[in-house]
């Protein structure tokens, strides 16, 4: 349920995925720099070495000699190079788009004595007119223990 400053009560799966929304950043960030922790060699963070460097530049010269010595040819191979691209990239796009239609598997429900304990606060001032609504909405919810109160019940249902 939507409240005026955020959520008041939301699901598990849709706090995970406020959660990763708010920290998508820091985490993409706190990811791309752990590969070039663990093994600098995979990562792209230092740039090219020199052997990299070596390579493109041979390749940029075969190229350029290509294209002078057989310009039709060379124009040919490179509208082939780019027309298999072009292909492989739409089905690439077709089977993430068909694969995205799969439904997410449901995670398995947990038992009540692995759930999280959970605290609901609610603040009145004046508003006994809402109060018994309130406590009636409140009942409602599917989680064990939520109209618990005392210490000693929590512990109760923790048995």
């Amino acid at each position: 349920l939507g409240a005026a400053q955020g959520y008041a009560i939301t699901s598990p799966r849709r706090f995970g995925a406020m959660l990763r929304a708010s920290a998508a950043a820091r985490l993409a960030d706190d990811a791309s720099r752990s590969v070039h922790a663990l093994e600098p060699r995979l990562s792209a963070l230092n740039g090219p070495g020199r052997g990299e460097q070596f390579a493109a530049g041979l390749v940029a010269l075969g190229c350029l000699a290509a294209g002078l010595i057989a310009p039709q040819g060379f124009a040919a191979v490179l509208w082939l190079l780019l027309a298999v691209s072009f292909i492989a990239a739409t089905l690439t796009r077709l089977f993430v788009t068909a694969a995205s239609f799969d439904p997410e598997p449901e995670a398995p429900p947990l038992a009540d004595p692995d759930l999280p304990d959970y605290t609901v606060v609610v603040a009145l001032y004046h508003e006994a007119s809402v109060a018994s609504a309130l406590v009636r909405a409140l009942e409602k919810i599917d989680y064990p223990g939520i109209m618990a109160q005392t210490p000693q019940e929590l512990n109760r249902l923790r048995a």
